[in-house]
């Protein structure tokens, strides 16, 4: 009767023991493309001009950037910075929920540099904190990611940080990330085309199964790449706009070789979509899943 009782105390009060690692599958439809998500279906939505300003230090003035020409010192609609930049300027893109992606339209007035001169920075409650970019592909000259952005289109993928806090500015509250002038390296100011940035989402993204942390991931294709050169991707979680580092799929790995660790926070319900950074350049990866190792909490 002892051990009975014992026995059934130990089961109610444990319920399970430890965290349990299980297994998904997501679904990878179609064939690995540059600068999209390529095997889910997404939208791309413009923001409100009230969530995409410039500021120019010199006049201590903050304008959206769809009536930036209304400004003293800007020329033209749609300019990100002051006519004459100075360290100290920069621009603001917001919108309602943190986001680890925008999409960026330059219009043929694209930003040219004489040498690095931005960083990128989130609100963190009480101050500007450093953000750091993982991929920027507006940037021409993607060794300095971040540093030289709005040269051409493109998407911008960092991943939110945890302790992103909305803040007002400028009479709108919003997650905020800034684009700040640190070197008077600009020779070209940039011009948006006639859009404010886009904040990704998602229309047939995979939903997640469980909360927890995605580690391990294993890509397998029915197509192979046709070189031997590399594709990169990062998993993004459209749902939390956290995003992981950026990932190496190697000719070798096409049959189901595990890829480095993830480390992706998820929720039960979050969409997560493959983006892609770096093509093969040949024959590309089609049509075959990735298995995600989920750590369950």
């Amino acid at each position: 009767m002892a051990y009975e009782s014992s026995y059934r105390s130990i089961k109610v009060k444990s319920g399970k023991i430890g965290n349990v690692t299980s297994k998904v599958v997501m679904p990878l439809i179609g064939t690995f493309a540059e600068f999209t998500f390529p095997f889910n279906a997404e939208t791309a939505t413009s923001q409100a001009a009230t969530l995409c300003k410039t500021y120019d230090l010199s006049a201590t003035e903050y304008q959206d950037v769809a009536t930036s020409s209304t400004g003293t010192g800007y020329s033209s609609d749609y300019q990100l910075f002051p006519d004459t930049e100075a360290i100290g300027d920069y621009a603001l893109f917001g919108a309602a929920a943190p986001f680890g992606v925008i999409r960026i339209d330059v219009s043929a007035t694209a930003a040219t540099y004489g040498a690095d001169a931005i960083k990128w920075y989130y609100w963190n409650g009480d101050e500007w904190s450093l953000l750091t970019i993982i991929w920027d592909d507006t940037n021409t000259t993607p060794a300095a990611a971040g540093l030289r952005p709005f040269m051409q289109d493109g998407n911008i993928v960092f991943s939110a940080p945890t302790d992103w806090a909305a803040v007002e500015i400028d009479g709108q509250s919003a997650y905020w990330v800034k684009a700040n002038v640190y070197a008077a390296q600009l020779t070209q100011i940039p011009l948006l085309d006639s859009l404010e940035h886009y904040i990704i989402t998602d229309t047939n993204a995979f939903s997640c199964p469980y909360d927890g942390e995605i580690g391990e991931g294993r890509f397998t294709f029915v197509t192979n790449s046709g070189s031997t050169d590399h594709a990169d991707v990062i998993l993004c979680n459209l749902s939390s706009g956290a995003c992981s580092a950026i990932k190496v799929i190697t000719k070798a790995s096409y049959q189901g070789v595990v890829i480095a660790d993830f480390d992706l926070l998820v929720s039960a319900g979050d969409h997560l979509a493959i983006y892609g950074t770096d093509e093969d350049g040949t024959t590309e990866y089609a049509n075959g899943q990735l298995e995600l190792d989920i750590l369950r909490k």
